[in-house]
């Protein structure tokens, strides 16, 4: 069984009504989470925020990537002018060097991930 980052649109949505899926792959430990992921909800309205953020933080957690892996990460994949954000490209690298799949809602990071080869598949 593989580990998962699910994406900041992942999170908000659980936060906000719950998800099964996310549930199940909690339940099983298979969720890992990432400062940029985490700092993105941080910045958020958070219903409950010290207790989600504690829990957040109770997750295993990846290394980022540095700046220069990362730039080099985007000129490598074409990853310029498609309309990812750093944090997107950080999520993407993070997910490729720690060899977890990325669950996201986002169609463009999906997109990449998926050509990629490191898309979670809810099939």
């Amino acid at each position: 069984m593989s580990q998962i980052i699910p994406d900041t649109c992942i999170w908000v949505d659980f936060i906000h009504q719950n998800d099964t899926h996310l549930n199940e792959l909690l339940l099983a430990d298979r969720v890992i989470v990432m400062d940029s992921i985490v700092g993105e909800l941080a910045v958020g309205n958070l219903s409950q925020r010290d207790k989600t953020l504690e829990f957040l933080h109770e997750l295993d957690h990846i290394d980022e990537p540095s700046f220069h892996s990362t730039l080099a990460f985007i000129e490598d994949n074409q990853l310029f002018g498609i309309g990812l954000s750093w944090v997107d490209t950080i999520v993407l690298h993070a997910a490729q060097m720690a060899g977890v799949a990325l669950w996201t809602r986002d169609k463009r990071v999906a997109s990449v991930a998926k050509a990629l080869g490191f898309a979670h598949d809810l099939s």
